[in-house]
């Protein structure tokens, strides 16, 4: 023997002991349900972290037929957007007594489908999924879901056709048309878009068959913004590039830059883009907010540290986390999935929308629709 001692075992009874409260009281305070005043909740929280409690998982979820644990399926983990929308899900989880169990797919359905079967094994009370693009009805990946049928679902940022259950998004399409408004009040009318995207290879002007909803919204939102205005865009003035391959979405800011005849304004679909945006921008000795206006969807960090700061579409990443996690909840408390739940987003108007100088650009003649 080596002298060690093995520690007691502190138990819901010692906790409550400690806390001068039943067992069934302390029970629900740290398990986050039921009715109790917030000071007992918080007294028996702060007791049994002093004590070292810690519950017996598996033991609490035969008993309740629950797990508490959420399915949190991401498809880009180490994108700021879903890295900070994992961070609001695990807080307001932890918030209402649950732990969260993550998975980052990769934008691939097929880690998407592996994802939801070890989360159906390990018997989570709900799944919160972004989905991947993928094919609709997908037969392996609707396989996959119809063995968590009667698992809570919601799905986060993006929605799918196929998919009838509770969605938490922003209203992309909307930013979208508010973008190219804010463009055209700056006198542009020579105005073009790259979206970054996990179908494309290379870069394109043809839109490829698969998106994800948000970025679709985008694209569609970017386009009825022109309609309104009564402009139009040439092909090679939207393009679609490659998220997958480094370099992709920079060749397509400089095919699309580097000619004289080109557009004065750009909006991005996502700060990835933008920073690609602005590397060509500085190749190419073009100066952003006179050469060329710029508006990005997601307000990363750096796009108000640059100098000029992007103008850029702020989406409310922790509230759509939060919202995703309290309809969650709800559903496994027995309440009906909700209907869609579409949060606003903020336009930040910054100096990276200015007014174009016409001289530094050879026009082209009337501009073609899309096709």
């Amino acid at each position: 023997m080596d002298g060690s001692r093995r520690l007691p075992v502190v138990t819901i009874v010692d906790v409550a002991r400690a806390a001068d409260v039943s067992r069934a009281t302390a029970s629900r305070a740290l398990a986050g349900y039921g009715r109790i005043r917030p000071a007992t909740r918080d007294r028996v929280r702060a007791v049994a972290e002093e004590l070292g409690y810690r519950p017996n998982g598996l033991a609490r979820a035969m008993r309740a037929g629950r797990s508490a644990t959420i399915g949190l399926v991401v498809t880009d983990i180490a994108n700021p957007f879903f890295a900070q929308a994992t961070k609001a899900v695990a807080s307001t989880a932890s918030e209402l007594g649950y732990d969260v169990l993550v998975a980052d797919t990769n934008e691939d359905e097929k880690a998407e489908r592996r994802a939801v079967l070890v989360f159906a094994e390990k018997r989570v009370d709900g799944l919160i999924v972004v989905p991947a693009p993928g094919s609709p009805h997908d037969q392996l990946l609707d396989a996959a879901y119809a063995q968590v049928a009667s698992t809570p679902l919601v799905l986060l940022d993006r929605r799918r056709a196929d998919h009838h259950c509770a969605s938490v998004t922003s209203d992309d399409f909307r930013s979208a048309v508010d973008a190219v408004s804010l463009l055209v009040s700056h006198g542009h009318t020579r105005i073009g878009m790259i979206d970054g995207n996990w179908a494309s290879s290379g870069f394109t002007s043809r839109r490829p068959r698969i998106l994800g909803s948000a970025a679709a919204e985008r694209i569609d939102g970017f386009r009825e913004g022109l309609k309104r205005s009564g402009l139009s865009a040439r092909p090679g003035w939207m393009l679609y590039a490659s998220a997958r391959e480094p370099y992709a979405t920079q060749a397509a800011a400089a095919s699309m830059l580097s000619e004289r005849d080109r557009p004065t304004a750009l909006v991005t679909n996502n700060s990835d883009v933008a920073l690609a945006v602005v590397t060509v921008c500085h190749k190419l000795e073009l100066e952003i907010g006179s050469d060329l206006s710029l508006v990005t969807f997601d307000d990363a960090s750096w796009t108000a540290a640059i100098r000029p700061p992007i103008s850029a579409v702020a989406r409310p990443v922790a509230q759509m986390g939060e919202a995703a996690v309290r309809e969650l909840v709800a559903q496994i408390g027995g309440r009906p999935p909700s209907p869609p739940i579409v949060l606003s987003n903020n336009l930040i108007d910054r100096r990276s929308v200015g007014v174009p100088d016409e001289r530094r650009v050879q026009p082209h003649g009337e501009d073609s629709l899309l096709s």
